[in-house]
């Protein structure tokens, strides 16, 4: 028996020296290994292997939590230290924290970088959320679309942003179809197309062909369905200068206005832009029963808006990412696929960062202390 306790305590020691070997060994072999390796891939000499760099550039009055939220990043496992590109983190102004991945290449004998995907952290600046105003103050609504740990990422007209926030308040209210029509007669009368009245057809035009091109970079199904319409309203406007002077846009929306209900104006509006073309009006309004094809007109909640310029207390973060043109859904990390060779290893990793969940609830952490 004696002899049996003795060649199993003997094995048992056996095994627990053969796990120190191994857990030695597994620390060993997960140790960066670092190399200037030049690997050629199309018209680029690409350095993978380089021992990247982490730099750190911050200006404004969020410097300290800019500074915490960095720290939770860069104790991230695959950017301490990077390894074959370069990790920056700046603020492009006071409440908005800006993350580069950036892979290195070598050209005439200098290892330099090109600029990659970024990572967008917006502090206590709720114009964030809804992207570029339709007019002013006036947005279209952002629809939820997923979910990012447990909080909601919303599509607005520029890109998905997810949006971290403790108070439980809504995000906008609705504006009325009068209200937005006076902004737009508001602005028309104090700007036009020089600071000096109303737009023409022809600057309405104008106009549109800047909201084309603008648009043709972000959605290229809806800058066709916008062009159909813009070549229509051409039409229409050469047509009318046949038959005697069209009306100019202060016009056409004063009437616009004048054929609202006193219950049609206070409705909430929703703004469309096949509108002009369909229903034969300038604003882009959808008329009453047609909701549906468009979006609603919200303005910012006034609650979120007293969050700006609070340097006390870190109540809003706004999260919004960029990937690069290489990827279909530059603005979404979650369907990346593009691999990790060349310049999408900078990619590879941002979208890998997407996924560290422990990581990103040390920062939620943060807008609860």
């Amino acid at each position: 028996m004696k002899q049996i306790s003795k060649t199993f305590t003997g094995r048992y020691k056996m095994i627990l020296s053969l796990l120190v070997i191994f857990f030695i060994c597994r620390t060993a072999w997960s140790q960066q290994v670092f190399s200037d390796q030049v690997v050629h891939i199309e018209e680029d000499d690409f350095m993978p292997y380089t021992r990247g760099e982490v730099i750190k550039t911050f200006v404004g009055d969020y410097n300290n939590l800019m500074e915490e939220m960095c720290t939770i990043i860069s104790s991230w496992d695959s950017i301490n230290p990077p390894k074959g590109f370069r990790v920056d983190f700046s603020s492009i102004h006071s409440t908005m924290l800006e993350i580069t991945f950036s892979a290195y290449i070598k050209e005439y004998d200098e290892r330099i970088v090109k600029r990659g995907p970024v990572l967008y952290m917006s502090i206590n600046n709720p114009s964030e959320i809804f992207g570029t105003p339709i007019i002013t103050d006036i947005f279209l609504q952002p629809a939820k679309v997923s979910d990012f740990y447990g909080y909601p990422v919303y599509q607005n007209v520029r890109r998905k942003v997810t949006v971290i926030m403790e108070k439980d308040v809504t995000l906008s209210v609705p504006v009325t179809r009068e209200e937005y029509l006076n902004e737009l007669l508001n602005a028309d009368e104090n700007h036009g197309p020089d600071g000096s009245g109303s737009y023409s057809g022809d600057d309405v035009l104008v106009e549109m062909e800047k909201a084309y091109r603008a648009l043709l970079k972000i959605d290229q199904a809806e800058a066709a369905e916008f062009k159909t319409g813009m070549d229509n309203y051409r039409s229409d406007l050469a047509q009318q200068k046949l038959e005697g002077d069209p009306e100019d846009l202060h016009t056409s929306l004063i009437k616009e206005l004048e054929k609202l209900s006193p219950e049609e104006r206070k409705s909430p509006a929703y703004y469309a832009l096949g509108a002009m073309d369909q229903y034969g009006n300038l604003s882009g309004l959808l008329p009453s029963g047609h909701e549906e094809e468009g979006e609603a007109l919200v303005r910012i909640n006034p609650v979120l808006k007293n969050m700006v310029g609070n340097t006390t207390t870190f109540e809003l973060l706004v999260i919004s990412w960029y990937l690069g043109k290489s990827n279909d859904s530059d603005d979404n990390p979650r369907l990346y696929s593009d691999g990790n060779k060349g310049f999408m290893l900078a990619d590879y990793h941002m979208a890998e960062l997407f996924k560290q969940q422990d990581l990103w609830n040390k920062i939620f952490d943060l807008l609860k202390n």
